[in-house]
């Protein structure tokens, strides 16, 4: 098994390694997999397409679909659906802009 990062004389626990140590510099990687994960799952449309019944439970994505109409589609609605749809993706990657792209930085390659 592997051990922590860090020399074992400095008399701290794997566990105080780890959150000293280790944690700081993956936080950044860590969030830009979060919040991609985040996006994706949020703006998913295929799978629940595919496994939902009920209306009762439809994802706010089907929903917007779902104001598509067979005479005509009233875009105004269709527009505040997908903007209210957006919301907690922006608000989300508004508070996390800056761990994001610090973890972006540290996926690079550096010579």
């Amino acid at each position: 098994m592997a051990r922590a990062p860090g020399p074992p004389s400095t008399g701290a626990s794997e566990t105080q390694r780890f959150g000293k140590i280790f944690l700081p510099q993956v936080k950044g990687s860590l969030v830009v997999v979060g919040l991609t994960a985040f996006i994706f799952a949020w703006q998913d449309f295929l799978w629940p397409l595919l496994v939902i019944q009920s209306d009762d439970n439809m994802t706010m994505m089907l929903g917007i679909s779902r104001l598509e109409g067979s005479f005509g589609t009233d875009y105004r609605v269709v527009l505040a659906g997908a903007i209210t749809a957006m919301l907690p993706v922006v608000i989300t990657f508004f508070f996390t802009q800056r761990y994001f792209f610090r973890g972006i930085e540290e996926g690079g390659l550096k010579f």
